[in-house]
């Protein structure tokens, strides 16, 4: 790595000065960042700029191309197409926070409006295969949203970490990690409930590498790590443009909270492109184009093939004018605007250069002008069509009984306690659909029943709503067992407490306000282990003889403390919903356990921030008691019967109490003490005052902090 420097004045005191100057800051580089320069040969040269050009540039000169220079030079300025910030993801348009006045109702227009700046266009250029490169590391819901949008787009994750293990903070954040599988619904690589297995479908290495700090990172780890991506990860996208579409939707969804089918928004992309540029394609034969763009032809958008744009017959003369940019309607729009005065025009000139109307009679030469109309209409509806089955030939041929709406909105909460920013999202509404039988003329109804598809295969689904968020199931109409769904925010909830202040992580609630800004999973997970569920006692009775894991409420629950209610358990109130629980089988478990913790001060002043140490019963357990079979070897058991793991006998303090007898009995003198220090005690009395002098010494020669006390009794005790 040369570096040249132009100097005006060629004094070797000033240019030795600047390369003095220069090697200093390559030093602090060094020092300051932890790179790796071993491989780098740097020099350092100061000369005027036009003679090194003339004299030496011109011998080291290098040939490249101009347009893989481009995407290269583009390539070295990075620019952030997401970020998270207060629990959620924010979708940026080039690079910057998305314009106010730019409005979106759903996941897909939100898509349509994020752009990578140069990226865009490097991107959709790109004719090769993507292989995904992600890294990152963060908070607990920002780690999930970032998992699920790494494993999306990406096959390879590098977790920057500064030391060899695998410590606590990327263990937990693993574990978070967990929590993004649910919102994956409809994946076709589901298999196990396990977050790499379902994430990366099965396909898992890792592989443990040196810290980027020291030269093996560059010697070893980088060319392991360059093998790897070229030889054992797949392609995920066959070029660049399916790539950037799937990405900007992605990244939508997850910015707008829109946790249904990636393959069904895929197609509302795919539907909304078409939507938009079908009125250009039947004016133009092309796509639609912004200001100050060219017209772009017809392709199959995940392949960038051109649809074909085949000559046209008009008699026995074959004439070869494209369909592309040809105009054959009218159009008021601004880009397009153009009257049917001047598209005949335009068509009589094409037509008149390939058969000139001189020497024909106005008949002849009328007739074979329709001709040649049709036949440009014929080819264009014909290429339209072939546009839109081929960027369609992947949709499904089902119909479903409800259409759902799905918006997405940044609301405030405001509560007594204050007020914050969440999002609302993807409320849905069941819309059915109407018959799909039309009336004869001059009938006013149709003959038979009324059906809303001829598709004798169409699914109907099932029109159960959560009770919390009011989202419908997914599964077809009638099915067996618990209904299941993704879960938006809690529309239908109000808080109840045994306290009138609640705090869930950073949001501060009244009792009686509502959930709306809690999703249910989510919500879940906030409270964590051992919590519970209330719901209303029915008809006043309690469920308790209903349900396992449910009881009467033991404290009153406010606001409306005069409802009686249950208490139930997580795992009970999902199936009292008749909902399969959307939270991990680990979150269940977790949720089941009893929400005790031990009070010990070690665990609050441990260096590291050391986890609190619950009991390790069940949830709602009776007490346990004192007994031989019960007292494990290790942890101990509360006066409450709870059951604690740790172990804190070697660090309490102990008061130890000796009760002596110094009765007549006790001034025996059938044995003597020996040390010298209690000769005026020659009995068993100073005996025993010798035992608790050297007990109470062994005692502070391990600096113990015990106390003692000694109770001396005969008629009456004393305490000395």
């Amino acid at each position: 790595f040369k570096v040249v420097l132009e100097s005006a004045r060629s004094d070797p005191c000033i240019q030795g000065g600047c390369i003095k100057y220069l090697k200093a800051l390559i030093r602090q580089l060094k020092a300051g960042k932890d790179k790796d320069f071993s491989k780098m040969k740097i020099e350092f040269q100061v000369d005027n700029a036009e003679n090194y050009l003339i004299s030496v540039a011109a011998e080291e000169e290098t040939h490249v191309k101009m347009g893989m220079w481009v995407r290269k030079l583009v390539c070295l300025v990075p620019i952030q197409i997401a970020r998270v910030e207060n629990n959620a993801m924010v979708a940026l348009k080039d690079g910057l926070q998305i314009p106010h006045y730019i409005s979106y109702v759903d996941s897909v227009s939100l898509a349509n409006s994020i752009r990578f700046g140069f990226y865009d266009a490097v991107l959709s250029s790109w004719k090769g295969k993507i292989k995904g490169l992600g890294s990152f590391e963060r908070s607990e819901q920002e780690d999930m949203l970032l998992s699920v949008l790494n494993a999306a787009v990406s096959n390879l994750t590098i977790f920057n970490k500064k030391d060899f293990h695998l410590d606590k903070d990327t263990e937990s954040a693993f574990s978070r990690f967990q929590s993004g599988i649910n919102l994956l619904k409809q994946d076709k690589n589901k298999s196990q409930d396990n977050f790499i297995l379902k994430m990366y479908d099965g396909k898992v290495e890792i592989v443990a590498m040196a810290p980027y700090n020291r030269s093996e990172y560059y010697k070893e780890s980088l060319r392991e790590l360059t093998e790897t991506v070229e030889d054992k990860i797949y392609s995920c996208y066959d070029n660049g443009s399916t790539f950037l579409r799937d990405l900007k939707l992605i990244i939508a969804q997850i910015a707008a909270k829109d946790w249904t089918s990636i393959d069904s928004k895929c197609v509302a992309v795919i539907v909304d492109i078409l939507r938009r540029n079908l009125m250009s394609g039947v004016h133009t034969g092309c796509l639609s184009a912004n200001a100050n763009e060219e017209l772009q032809v017809f392709v199959i958008f995940d392949t960038q093939e051109e649809i074909p744009d085949s000559p046209i017959v008009v008699g026995d003369l074959s004439c070869d004018i494209k369909d592309s940019g040809l105009y054959l309607t009218p159009s008021n729009d601004s880009l397009l605007s153009v009257t049917i005065r001047e598209v005949l025009s335009q068509l009589r000139s094409s037509l008149e250069l390939v058969l000139p109307r001189k020497g024909r009679n106005g008949e002849e030469w009328h007739s074979m002008f329709e001709n040649f109309l049709e036949s440009l209409t014929e080819r264009r509806q014909d290429r339209v069509q072939k546009w839109i089955s081929a960027n369609s030939v992947e949709f499904s041929d089902n119909d479903v009984v409800q259409r759902l709406q799905l918006e997405a909105s940044v609301a405030l909460g405001k509560g007594q306690r204050g007020s914050f920013e969440y999002d609302l999202v993807s409320e849905q509404n069941g819309l059915r659909k109407g018959c799909c039988i039309p009336i004869p003329p001059f009938e006013i109804d149709h003959q038979g029943p009324h059906v809303h598809t001829k598709n004798e295969d169409s699914v109907h689904y099932c029109d159960s709503r959560c009770q919390s968020c009011g989202y419908f199931c997914q599964l077809p109409i009638d099915h067996s067992g618990l209904h299941d769904t993704v879960h938006g925010n809690m529309r239908n909830v109000r808080f109840i407490s045994d306290s009138e202040d609640i705090e869930i992580h950073d949001r501060k609630y009244k009792w009686g306000e509502r959930g709306e800004a809690e999703m249910c999973n989510m919500y879940c997970r906030k409270l964590g282990r051992g919590h519970i569920h209330l719901v209303p006692c029915p008809d006043s009775a309690c469920t308790n003889n209903l349900y396992n894991g449910s009881r009467h409420a033991t404290v009153k629950y406010g606001p409306d403390v005069d409802i009686a209610k249950d208490e139930m358990t997580h795992e009970t109130y999902w199936q009292c919903v008749r909902f399969v629980d959307p939270c991990t089988e680990e979150e269940r478990e977790e949720f089941g356990r009893c929400n005790h913790h031990c009070k010990s001060e070690e665990h609050e002043t441990e260096v590291g921030g050391s986890d609190k140490s619950y009991c390790t019963e069940k949830l709602w357990h009776p007490p346990i008691k004192r007994t031989g079979q019960n007292i494990s070897s290790a942890g101990y058991i509360t006066d409450d019967g709870h059951h604690f793991g740790c172990d804190h006998s070697k660090n309490v303090p102990h008061h130890v109490i000796f009760v002596i007898d110094r009765s007549g009995s006790m001034q025996s003198s059938d044995i003597s003490p020996t040390m010298g220090k209690f000769n005026d005690h020659n009995s068993r009395l100073g005996c025993v005052y010798e035992a608790i002098l050297r007990f109470i010494q062994a005692c502070l020669r391990t600096v113990s902090d015990d106390s003692v006390s000694v109770v001396l009794f005969d008629t009456s005790a004393t305490v000395a």
